[in-house]
C-alpha cells in the first residue's frame, strides 16, 4: 500500500461517517482496507504495541 492509497482511504473512511457513499466508493474502501490490513507495514506493528485497558 503506498501514500495515496492510504490517503483515499483516509478520505473515503471520513467520507462515510458525514455522508452517504456509493456502491461503487463501498467497494473501494473494502478493497484498499484489505490492501492495508494485508499490508507489510501493517504486520510489522504486530505485537509492537499492546493496548492495556487502563480502567481495570
Amino acid at each position: 500500500m503506498n501514500q495515496i492509497d492510504l490517503e483515499r482511504l483516509n478520505s473515503l473512511s471520513e467520507k462515510a461517517l458525514v455522508e452517504t457513499v456509493s456502491k461503487d466508493e463501498l467497494d473501494e474502501f473494502k478493497n484498499l482496507l484489505d490492501a492495508w490490513s494485508n499490508s507489510t507495514e501493517l504486520n510489522l506493528l504486530q505485537g509492537f504495541y499492546l493496548h492495556r485497558n487502563l480502567s481495570q
